[in-house]
């Protein structure tokens, strides 16, 4: 099977570019992006504007790929979305990459069409009637290839700039890490409940720990830097700790009728006293919990990963400066197709 940048380099004579991870094109009307989700398997994404798609149509189109190793995903199509439908597929290992991915765009291409979905025609950023552009853009973790208007992604740039310039030079970590500290609270709450209530540990509940300490960052005006993520992932490995704490505090509140600041008091002394924690029938169990806490919580930090490094303000310049890259005329409404943007 051939590599993803040789299935890219043979999308070229079709008109497709690629950025090493991700090809994009227009093919018949419709902008299309394709990457690599998994091992062999790639999405393709396809823009189009879908007014809260029906059970029937999402079966009709099901129905008509059936068979042609394409699947489409539930995505935007089951949750009324209107911006994009993804297909997944893999590319076969003798075909020809151009020929098999030309025939399965012709099928979907059509598909659509007999289905009553046309391109997408409104700037994907500002929704205005008539982008004169195409370009890529992150959303949702996923990157797809969408109409815009030039001027609104230029704009968007400067703002861009702008923002990272200013949180360079005012950004601070003293009030950033109060932020965290606060987010990294807010997100232990909801572990907290399940685990005493429901007796039962989320892994998914842990990616909001980091997740809420990233966003009280950020609305602390932290600096938006690698150290941003550092203190971040510090401050929930450190909410991992707090939660025998707090645990027994609540289970002295409810069950023992202490007073709140009796019970924090009384806690705090009996996690810290020398003698309770070389007493091996309390070390063990905490010990243990402690790490299958941290377990998830490392889960939860994987799981939010992405979403923490893209409030980053190299991340942000980053997507910024892709969807200038890649900013092409758009053929449905630009006078001149052939024309690059300056």
């Amino acid at each position: 099977m051939a590599s993803t940048g040789e299935i890219y380099s043979a999308l070229t004579p079709l008109g497709f570019e690629n950025t090493g991870n991700i090809c994009y094109g227009t093919w018949k009307g419709y902008a299309i992006a394709l990457h690599l989700q998994q091992y062999k398997i790639y999405y393709t994404h396809v823009a189009t504007r879908v007014e809260r798609p029906s059970s029937a149509l999402r079966k009709a189109i099901r129905r008509a790929i059936k068979g042609h190793g394409l699947r489409m995903l539930g995505g935007d199509m089951g949750r009324g979305m209107k911006r994009e439908i993804i297909f997944s597929h893999s590319f076969p290992k003798n075909a020809d990459p151009a020929a098999y991915y030309a025939q399965q765009l012709d099928l979907i291409v059509s598909t659509l069409r007999e289905n009553g979905i046309s391109p997408a025609d409104t700037c994907d950023i500002s929704g205005s009637a008539h982008p004169d552009s195409l370009c890529l853009i992150a959303k949702s973790l996923t990157v797809s290839y969408q109409p815009v208007c030039a001027a609104v992604v230029k704009n968007e740039n400067h703002q861009a700039q702008e923002q990272v310039e200013r949180n360079e030079l005012s950004g601070n970590y003293v009030t950033g890490f109060i932020g965290a500290l606060l987010g990294m609270l807010v997100g232990l709450i909801p572990n907290l409940l399940t685990i005493i209530y429901a007796e039962s540990i989320y892994a998914i509940l842990f990616a909001l720990v980091p997740i809420c300490a990233m966003f009280g960052y950020k609305l602390f005006r932290g600096k938006m830097n690698t150290a941003s993520i550092v203190i971040v992932i510090v401050l929930s490995l450190i909410g991992v700790l707090l939660i025998p704490y707090l645990e027994t505090v609540f289970y002295l509140v409810r069950d023992e009728g202490f007073a709140l600041g009796e019970a924090l008091s009384l806690t705090a002394r009996f996690f810290t006293d020398p003698a309770n924690l070389s007493d091996p029938e309390i070390s063990g169990p905490l010990g243990k919990e402690l790490l299958q806490l941290v377990l998830f919580m490392a889960l939860g930090i994987f799981v939010s990963w992405r979403l923490m490094r893209s409030k980053t303000n190299s991340s942000v310049m980053a997507e910024s400066e892709a969807q200038l890259v890649s900013l092409r005329p758009n053929p449905a409404y630009s006078t001149d197709p052939t024309a690059q943007d300056e």
